[in-house]
């Protein structure tokens, strides 16, 4: 028994003794190594968060642009109705001017009455349409002018509020959907595939790092996990020159990215054509945003002709109400029942 508590009283004394043939992570010599490597992961991990994040935002946005899209869709056949209706009464104003002047050959305010609403017609057509308000104010002008053919006194009060008409159509300027509509289709021709390829291209290089001494550590193991955490970093840096971020593409890339803008353009003449403002806006404010992160690849020289044409058409169309032509259209139609 003596002997037995002799022995444990030695082992209580005497500190175990680790072995030497298996290393510890928290010995100094390993410790800055397994530092690294955490930085490393968590960058690598940083990245790929972010990378997810940027993907799930441009999922959701599609979405929303879809929706939207959905949604004037919708209304589109409301619309058409409208057209239609604007349309056929028209033909039929056309159509009855032309009998009341064949059958009285001395004007009457009927007449006059017949003519001016039939250029109001045409303005308000004009307006729906196109928003060209300079073609409105013109069979505006026009309908005016024939009222001032009657002597009939009551026809003041609508002659005012053509007027009226008149002077809110001039103070909103000059909107006119098929101009705007022509010059997206000039930017889509310059950033078509085909003919950015007679431009000349601009070779990015990626500079190449300095050399630098590699320290040989004893162990292949944390050798091996120290050399790939150094390339994970690398990936994730992005190289830049003159302060512009340059994104390498290769030559389908670069096709699918001229494509995609043509499609964007596309979809914002058709918003812009059916009075769908947020869509038209958001497309082109996506293009404009692409063509800044890759204008040293995609045709240097028009480029800056393109941002700006791009920024005059983000401005389109005007803030300002159109005015809907009711309060004259009615007082018209009043004079020519009576």
């Amino acid at each position: 028994m003596t002997k037995l508590n002799t022995i444990v009283t030695n082992m209580k004394q005497q500190p175990l003794k680790r072995k030497k043939n298996i290393p510890s992570i928290l010995e100094p010599k390993y410790k800055i190594f397994f530092i690294l490597f955490s930085i490393a992961v968590f960058f690598s991990l940083a990245t790929s968060i972010t990378l997810l994040v940027v993907q799930i935002h441009n999922h959701i946005t599609n979405e929303q642009t879809r929706a939207a899209l959905q949604i004037a869709k919708t209304s589109l056949s409301q619309s058409d109705s409208q057209l239609g209706q604007q349309s056929i009464t028209i033909s039929s104003l056309q159509t009855k001017i032309q009998k009341l002047e064949a059958s009285n050959k001395q004007k009457t305010d009927l007449f006059y009455l017949l003519q001016s609403y039939y250029s109001l017609q045409t303005a308000k057509f004009s307006l729906i349409i196109t928003k060209d308000t300079a073609t409105a104010i013109k069979f505006l002008s026009s309908a005016e002018e024939n009222l001032a053919h009657s002597e009939n006194p009551s026809i003041v009060k609508i002659r005012n509020s053509i007027n009226q008409d008149l002077k809110s159509l001039q103070n909103v300027g000059d909107n006119n959907i098929i101009q705007v509509a022509s010059q997206l289709e000039v930017i889509q021709q310059k950033l078509s595939p085909l003919s950015s390829l007679s431009q000349p291209k601009i070779e990015l290089k990626e500079k190449s790092p300095s050399p630098t001494a590699i320290t040989k550590f004893p162990l292949s193991l944390w050798s091996s996990l120290w050399q790939n955490s150094l390339l994970i970093l690398k990936k994730a840096v992005i190289i830049r020159e003159q302060q512009q971020p340059l994104k390498l593409l290769t030559t389908d890339q670069r096709t699918d990215l001229l494509l995609n803008l043509q499609y964007r353009l596309e979809v914002s003449k058709w918003a812009l054509l059916h009075n769908q403002n947020s869509i038209y806006h958001n497309n082109l404010q996506r293009v404009i945003d692409t063509l800044h992160s890759y204008q040293l690849q995609i045709i240097p020289s028009d480029i800056s002709f393109i941002l700006n044409k791009l920024q005059e058409l983000q401005k389109f169309p005007s803030s300002s109400v159109l005015p809907n032509l009711e309060t004259s259209e009615k007082l018209l139609e009043t004079a020519i029942i009576q």
